[in-house]
């Protein structure tokens, strides 16, 4: 990136400092995307630039002014080499609805694994996607995070791992996340095999979690979902079933036969095919 991206960055970590905060408490953005920010290598959006605003003591058109040098300079970058965002910029965030970025693809699976602590506190879940492109050039990504048993700002923070980067963030008044990731390339109908992808969110809480983990989709564009729970020795569930339902009574009503019982490593597992617009899947227990 350029001096300009320095300057901008170098400003942003001053905030952020000022305020007495690391990266890691700096949410709901990631602390890898905060310091590629702050370390020029990477262009915040708008609404990050607001949050460090928000969180510490700078001057509004001082920061503005920086901000949009940086802009200018990315673009100027991109004329003169001929590269499209694609080849190592990064872009300002899609301006897209959600339906519109789902209509773009075709989830072929999704694997949310959820991790709680000996407090029955879900500290992190690691999500792997792989998806289909429905029409030319797919770039966009988007989900919804929230921690029910916790709704402040600030609990939950996400950080990429592989194929993808944070585009943009939005975190509501009770702490759930709207999440746009950027994949590193664009994504083709023709395309023989899925494009996976992987993120991590991190939960910063004292709360134990509600005893279900969920799934829906809207749009019905899903093959595969699965979810999985990896319990601690001292917190178990007892008992703990999987569901698959037009309606929430199996949540709190488990069918006999959909009792599972874990391997020796307190890992549940369930996986469900083709899951139907609107229906509950997921696991439920009793602590």
């Amino acid at each position: 990136m350029s001096e300009a991206h320095a300057r901008l960055g170098e400003e942003l970590r001053r905030l952020r400092r000022g305020a007495g905060r690391t990266v890691r408490d700096f949410g709901p953005y990631s602390p890898g995307h905060l310091s590629n920010v702050e370390n020029g290598h990477a262009m915040p959006s708008r609404d990050l630039v607001e949050h460090y605003l928000r969180n510490g003591a700078g001057d509004r058109f001082q920061v503005y002014s920086l901000f949009e040098a940086a802009r200018r300079a990315g673009e100027d970058a991109r004329t003169k080499s001929g590269r499209s965002e694609d080849a190592g910029q990064v872009a300002e965030p899609t301006h897209r609805s959600d339906p519109e970025i789902r209509r773009m693809y075709y989830v072929d699976s999704t694997d949310s694994r959820y991790f709680f602590d000996d407090r029955r506190v879900v500290e992190e879940l690691r999500v792997i996607v792989a998806i289909r492109a429905l029409v030319p050039d797919v770039e966009i990504y988007n989900r919804v995070h929230s921690y029910p048993s916790d709704m402040r700002r600030g609990v939950l923070a996400v950080e990429c791992e592989a194929g993808c980067a944070v585009d943009d963030i939005e975190e509501s008044d009770t702490g759930s996340l709207r999440l746009r990731l950027r994949l590193d390339r664009k994504v083709q109908p023709a395309e023989p095999e899925p494009y996976v992808f992987s993120y991590r969110v991190y939960i910063s809480s004292k709360e134990p979690a509600h005893p279900v983990l969920m799934f829906q989709t809207a749009s019905g564009k899903v093959a595969r979902c699965s979810i999985s729970a990896q319990f601690s020795e001292s917190a178990l569930p007892a008992p703990i079933w999987w569901f698959a339902s037009p309606t929430r009574y199996q949540i709190e009503h488990p069918v006999p036969s959909n009792v599972m019982k874990s391997d020796s490593r307190n890992f549940y597992f369930k996986d469900f095919a083709n899951p139907a617009p609107s229906w509950c899947y997921g696991l439920a227990w009793l602590w």
